[in-house]
């Protein structure tokens, strides 16, 4: 097993392309969290329904007291990152980033399991990667009806993962599969409490409870190509996307890295709002408030 690894991209001019936080052992403890907002309701003579609503995945990462403070000043700077709404990927075992779409109607059978032609792995820019024979997949559906199962890798060749069993669900394509532990877009869901605390600056200690948005995750297969997603692979290797922009994000909406124009720029943050009469862009509360005011 590898180390845990945090994947993003940072939106500054002088430090662009893949940033990559090496927490140089496995972390202390990962608490997952599906969810489903649902709307219940019983009738006079008994029978119980129930509406299915969005669904979702909280994911809390816990590092407990750790000396390195160059991993600590690293963590400090990503906060930022997260407080802004940008998108981050993060993986218990460095080494296991695989995420790809299946979007074929049926699997095919060999003997007696099932066969999936996987569309190009996704995430090459962090290393490739395969899943392996006993490795601990994650299939996930999207839309109005969607499922999530685990199940184990039997084999993977040339685009082909064959998995030890059927899976449980009739799961509507296209739905992804990926490593359990790799999780390819989260952002942090609570911004009012830091990420970091510490004790007399000695040890260090990681808490972060991000969310995983099922919309973003879908929205990646729209944006990858023959090679993937087209996003950047090393520090620096801005000719390409990032992970905001291909992910729609809130930092990178409205912002494709692929036009010439883009090429050798960071992205920058969509900004809303009108045009004041001295030219100037005024802020979101700015524009809703003028509006109150022409309604009164």
């Amino acid at each position: 097993m590898s180390t845990s690894k945090i994947f993003y991209y940072p939106t500054s001019r002088d430090v662009a392309g893949l940033q990559t936080i090496d927490f140089g052992e496995i972390i202390s403890d990962l608490q997952i969290q599906p969810y489903r907002v649902t709307s219940d309701a019983v009738s006079i003579g008994g029978r119980f329904s129930r509406v299915a609503r969005r669904s979702g995945m909280r994911v809390r990462i816990i590092h407990e007291r750790f000396t390195d403070t160059a991993l600590a000043r690293a963590l400090y700077s990503l906060q930022s990152h997260l407080e802004a709404g940008g998108a981050i990927s993060f993986a218990v075992d460095g080494s296991d980033t695989y995420a790809a779409f299946h979007t074929s109607a049926t699997p095919f059978v060999t003997g007696s399991l099932p066969v999936f032609s996987m569309q190009p792995e996704l995430f090459t820019a962090y290393g490739a990667t395969t899943p392996a024979n006993g490795d601990v997949m994650h299939v996930e559906s999207f839309g109005a009806n969607p499922r999530k199962e685990e199940i184990t890798a039997h084999l993977f060749s040339s685009d082909k993962l064959t998995l030890s069993a059927n899976l449980k669900y009739d799961h509507e394509p296209p739905y992804m599969i990926r490593h359990r532990d790799f999780f390819p877009l989260l952002f942090l869901s609570d911004t009012s409490a830091p990420i970091l605390t510490d004790d007399r600056r000695i040890s260090f200690t990681l808490d972060m409870t991000l969310e995983c948005y099922p919309a973003h995750t879908r929205a990646l297969l729209s944006a990858s190509g023959s090679d993937g997603l087209p996003i950047g692979g090393s520090a620096g290797s801005i000719s390409k996307g990032d992970l905001d922009s291909v992910a729609y994000g809130p930092i990178g909406a409205g912002v494709s890295s692929s036009s010439a124009a883009d090429k050798g720029t960071p992205k920058s943050p969509k900004i809303t709002g009108h045009i004041d009469t001295i030219g100037s862009m005024a802020s979101p509360l700015e524009d809703a408030i003028s509006k109150i005011d022409l309604l009164g």
